[in-house]
């Protein structure tokens, strides 16, 4: 079933990158899509996967167009997993982003805590000027924008 065609910008951008993930790839989409927090959107960057999980994330980009996207290098290269994450990042319409591997999961609480970190960096200080820029250790990065 497509998703309704209700796009709203994604506060958070999820990025994984794969290769050959077809073991798992599923598991880890499935976990971000059972989400009760609704804001993201999850970039899949395949690294030149030769397996079915090309097919995999490609399926679920159709599925759900207007949160989970398809990423993969000019002429399906493997360019290893660093350039694969700044491909997605490249790419993040988030204002956050955060990582999760093809051989994760996230849970409801691990989203839950996340998006009351960013609603608090959204309450900035009196007297600051412009965004805030912090790095958590629950690896959710804050981009200037």
């Amino acid at each position: 079933m497509k998703e309704q065609a209700n796009y709203q910008k994604p506060i958070v951008s999820i990025i994984t990158p794969f290769l050959d993930a077809q073991d798992f790839l599923q598991e880890a989409i499935e976990s971000v899509i059972a989400q009760t927090y609704e804001h993201w959107e999850l970039l899949l960057v395949d690294d030149g996967s030769t397996d079915k999980s090309t097919t995999i994330a490609q399926e679920y980009a159709a599925q759900y167009p207007n949160k989970i996207r398809y990423l993969d290098h000019e002429n399906h290269q493997n360019r290893g997993k660093s350039t694969s994450r700044n491909l997605g990042i490249q790419q993040a319409k988030g204002s956050y982003i955060t990582f999760l591997d093809a051989d994760d999961q996230t849970t409801t609480v691990n989203s839950e805590t996340r998006s009351v970190i960013i609603s608090l960096t959204m309450e900035k200080p009196a007297g600051r000027a412009g965004p805030i820029s912090r790095t958590y250790t629950t690896k959710v990065r804050c981009r200037n924008l």
